[in-house]
């Protein structure tokens, strides 16, 4: 029995995971987009304001805390401004 629930378990971590690559795809594809109308890559105040959102959405959530959360950020606006300036170049 306990092994069915593990197998259940890790099923759906796998169809979260797929979900989560997703939605950052999608994530990514409207930060290239924004590129079109801000016109540079960084948005210092923007960012500030993402960050904050999502400090205080984790604060909510049980098992997410801050540093988790700005390592996530970090990691979005790097590979936004990454595939931004990209775009910019071409």
């Amino acid at each position: 029995m306990i092994k069915k629930e593990l197998v259940a378990l890790r099923k759906q971590i796998d169809e979260v995971d797929s979900l989560i690559l997703e939605l950052t795809n999608f994530r990514m594809y409207l930060a290239l987009n924004t590129v079109k109308y801000k016109g540079k890559v960084a948005a210092k105040k923007r960012e500030k304001e993402i960050l904050k959102k999502f400090q205080r959405e984790a604060k909510k959530l049980i098992h997410l805390d801050n540093n988790f959360t700005k390592k996530l950020f970090d990691i979005f606006m790097e590979h936004s401004k990454k595939i931004q300036k990209e775009s910019l170049e071409k």
